[in-house]
């Protein structure tokens, strides 16, 4: 079916279905389509001959007119008849409901051929059909431009083309951007007087424009691909104009359907902020990754469909080759098996201060493969996540207390008193501090050095991040150094004394 579809392309500039000189017949499907279409070109145009392929108590009018609203439905689906597909025996058979009917194009089910008595006729439940299907494609203001097309300027021509068909042309693209500017505006104005409402009121006016124009792409594209059929441009270049536009309105669907994914996440973060847990911080950056990739795959299947590729067949191949793909990059199913790992036993979370082998820093984003860490000089560490839920972690964000531990090394002239002094009053200042554990402070004078009299500290700090730790550590050592100072207490620095005989 694609190959048909890439012919019907190659020859986008061809208006004329060519058709071999043959005696009009109703003997196969072969030979009622041939009747039916080639009485209906511009170079053989006879519709009284085209009409003997409609079937029932007609008036010759009537019929007439049901064989050429065929045609143009034939020509607004998109579909592309290939005269040697068709088959020409008598007693055809359909192999799906094994009747004497023959299905013209899956693009419309509808429209096929039956044998009644000897000859092949358009169905009489295609011919019952035939004004609902007509209407669905062509607006009610398509009879008007096809009355225009035909009778204004039709004797006037450029490249086989009537001139008043490149001037429909314009006026409709013209009026396609005219639409889609005006639609914009609306929605946009819609949206923002929606989001006034307290839920809504947050989110972004950059998000609600994005929104705005995906509706307005989508809404213009779709009106293009409805009009362009009722200017009865060449056959070939009206399939490729109207699968442009089909293809663009599948993509600009799923620009929508992204932006409004965008729109509900970004609802969601702000919930997410609000929560004493930061797992959700996490689970967020997954669920934007796996929408947009469904999203726009599901697109892609549909573009696919559009062109009559077989999907089915695809996915069968993808399923298939899908497991020598898992084999071949066997580091991306690790990462992925790795991050649900890191979901499921939550090591850590979006803000904790971790250290493992090679990294150290605050967790700012849990991906899909890699979980990225800023370190203390403010780069950004990448660890594959099926290396990091191997790895020991040790998360400081976890902890219930924050441990300082320090020695101070004292002079050697410093007195036995002084360094009770000193002991007592560094007691004093941790327990007036409001983050400190009094009952886990440690003090004491535990070694002679080989240049210093060093004093042990051991203390925990009640704070949550490494800041607020950073800040305790700071307020304590200022006022020790100030308490030293006051009771003439000298800290010492590496020295050595050397005695010469």
């Amino acid at each position: 079916m694609f190959k048909k579809t890439l012919f019907s392309i190659l020859f986008v500039f061809n208006s004329v279905i060519v058709f071999s000189q043959e005696k009009t017949s109703l003997a196969s499907p072969y030979n009622t389509i041939y009747t039916h279409l080639y009485y209906l070109q511009t170079d053989s145009y006879k519709p009284a001959k085209s009409a003997t392929t409609i079937y029932g108590d007609f008036s010759e009018k009537e019929k007439e007119d049901i064989a050429k609203k065929i045609k143009k439905v034939i020509d607004g689906t998109g579909a592309y008849i290939i005269m040697d597909d068709l088959p020409k025996e008598n007693n055809y058979i359909d192999s799906a409901t094994q009747k004497h009917v023959y299905y013209l194009t899956d693009k419309e089910p509808n429209i096929y051929l039956e044998k009644i008595d000897s000859n092949w006729y358009f169905s009489r439940y295609t011919i019952n059909k035939i004004d609902e299907l007509y209407n669905n494609i062509y607006p009610f203001w398509a009879k008007h431009i096809d009355n225009f097309v035909s009778y204004k300027l039709a004797n006037k021509t450029f490249l086989s083309v009537s001139i008043v068909k490149y001037i429909a042309s314009f006026l409709l693209i013209l009026f396609s951007f005219f639409l889609y500017f005006l639609l914009k505006k609306i929605f946009f104005f819609i949206t923002k007087k929606l989001t006034k409402r307290n839920v809504l009121k947050s989110i972004s006016e950059e998000i609600l424009y994005e929104i705005s124009k995906a509706i307005a792409l989508v809404l213009s594209f779709m009106f293009l691909s409805k009009a362009i059929p009722s200017i009865q441009l060449p056959l070939k270049f009206s399939i490729l104009l109207v699968l442009i536009s089909s293809i663009l309105t599948i993509f600009f669907i799923a620009y929508l359907l992204n932006n409004l994914f965008k729109l509900v996440l970004s609802y969601f973060e702000k919930i997410a902020d609000k929560t004493e847990t930061k797992f959700d911080n996490q689970l967020l950056p997954i669920l934007k990754t796996l929408g947009n990739f469904t999203i726009y795959f599901i697109a892609i299947l549909y573009v696919l469909k559009e062109l009559d590729i077989n999907i089915t067949a695809i996915l069968a191949g993808l399923s298939i080759g899908g497991l020598a793909i898992a084999l071949a990059s066997k580091d991306t199913v690790q990462n992925i098996i790795g991050s649900l790992n890191i979901f499921l036993d939550r090591p850590f979370e979006i803000g904790d201060y971790i250290k493992i082998d090679g990294a150290e820093g605050v967790i700012e984003e849990v991906g899909l493969r890699a979980t990225r860490i800023r370190t203390l000089d403010q780069s950004l560490a990448y660890v594959p996540n099926g290396i990091l839920s191997n790895m020991t972690i040790d998360n400081f964000g976890l902890r219930i207390y924050r441990r300082w531990k320090t020695t101070f090394g004292l002079e050697y002239s410093t007195s036995p008193e002084k360094i009770k002094i000193f002991v007592s009053k560094t007691i004093e200042i941790l327990n007036d501090n409001n983050n400190t554990l009094n009952d886990k402070t440690l003090v004491y004078f535990t070694n002679m050095g080989e240049s210093t009299l060093d004093i042990y500290l051991s203390v925990f700090f009640d704070v949550k991040t490494f800041q607020e730790d950073l800040d305790c550590k700071q307020t304590l050592l200022l006022k020790i150094l100030a308490m030293a100072n006051e009771n003439n207490i000298e800290f010492a620095f590496p020295s050595r004394t050397i005695y010469k005989k």
